[in-house]
């Protein structure tokens, strides 16, 4: 989801951190294994097309080293043994060892090709690009002869091509569930989230708790590369602490947020009021990246947060604008080179106010919130 930017010039001033890199190179696990699959894909590809979930197109790669493989006539037990080190050691690279034992898949990137691969037409693979997709000018493949193709980003191949790639949606739950196991144990996550957990269509609050609901949102979009699929969202609500000078941040997974220039209507809680200064917070939209280490991510995210409100002394309500900044400029240094990462911003919503149809700061995104109030 291509994202317009925000004015730079407002957000590189108001950084009071330099975040260090937290992007990892997935294309170092990628690149290869995607090789190796299209030079094995004649053995694979039958057990392929059974195991390929047709909603979303795609097969977990764990199915490829999984040992039942060996029953579907596919028999290289020491490359089905490297792959699940590959994918094993991505997942510890992106801090999700105890998150999820899985995170990759084979993605088909055109649906419409189906009938081609179950005609004989085997795909070549492919994997995402690292880098900033804009200066993408081509996506390399593979063929079944090991040979590479180049193929363009914008154009959607009309023959089979299957895409290594990061499983976004598992990537994203495991990433905001230990975002926020952090920011508890850092003593940030305010006591309304830790209770309610503000889920997707999961309403599990204490008595007579006061949430503000996503109502409706739309977010515009540009053309985006079609080996990168779907995207996954989510947003960090923050703002500070009634009682102390101390920030209070929590993640809240959007799943349903896949494409751009289509309108939701999730009834999502997004902000579990209770503890915030001001009755006032802000929530930043970001969009999955693949190549981030969420344990480092939320580890910047603190830092920045705590120096923000450490120079700012007694806390005002503009400190809550500079709490916002700082969220998005400790994200990943890529993000300034214009990538995907950040969506849009919505800065000092007030607790029980309703919002109908109301721009974000980049205006990206348009949105309508209303007070939810869960009584006894």
């Amino acid at each position: 989801m291509k994202i317009k930017s925000i004015a730079m010039g407002l957000l590189l001033s108001s950084s009071l951190v330099n975040a260090q890199p937290v992007n990892i190179d997935v294309t170092e696990t990628t690149k290869p294994v995607a090789k190796q699959i299209a030079q094995h894909i004649q053995s694979l590809s039958k057990e392929l097309l059974n195991q390929i979930r047709h909603k979303s197109h795609s097969i977990p790669f764990s199915v490829l080293h999984e040992s039942k493989m060996g029953q579907a006539g596919f028999k290289n037990h020491s490359l089905q043994q490297s792959w699940k080190h590959a994918e094993l050691s991505l997942i510890e690279s992106k801090g999700l060892t105890n998150y999820t034992p899985k995170l990759l898949e084979l993605r088909l990137a055109n649906p419409d090709s189906l009938e081609q691969w179950k005609s004989g037409k085997l795909p070549l693979v492919a994997y995402v690009p690292k880098g900033n997709e804009s200066s993408w000018t081509e996506v390399e493949a593979f063929d079944a002869q090991g040979r590479t193709h180049y193929l363009d980003p914008y154009v959607l191949p009309e023959y089979p091509v299957l895409v290594l790639d990061i499983d976004a949606q598992t990537d994203l739950k495991a990433g905001v569930q230990l975002m926020n196991d952090a920011l508890k144990q850092a003593n940030v996550l305010p006591y309304a989230a830790q209770s309610s957990l503000v889920r997707y269509n999961r309403i599990d609050v204490p008595k007579s708790q006061k949430f503000t609901k996503l109502d409706r949102i739309y977010i515009s979009d540009d053309n985006e590369p079609w080996v990168k699929g779907s995207a996954e969202l989510y947003a960090i609500v923050s703002g500070i602490d009634a009682g102390e000078a101390k920030p209070l941040m929590s993640v809240v997974d959007m799943p349903y947020l896949t494409e751009g220039e289509q309108e939701y209507r999730p009834n999502q809680t997004v902000i579990a009021w209770g503890q915030y200064r001001f009755n006032a917070a802000n929530l930043m939209i970001f969009e999955q990246d693949g190549n981030y280490n969420y344990k480092e991510l939320v580890s910047h995210l603190i830092k920045a947060t705590a120096s923000i409100l450490t120079m700012a002394g007694q806390p005002e309500i503009a400190s809550l604008v500079s709490l916002g900044n700082a969220i998005v400029s400790a994200m990943p240094d890529s993000w300034y080179e214009d990538s995907d990462d950040f969506v849009d911003a919505y800065y000092t919503l007030e607790r029980g106010k309703v919002y109908l149809d109301y721009p974000g700061a980049a205006n990206n995104a348009t949105a309508s919130f209303s007070p939810f109030n869960v009584q006894e």
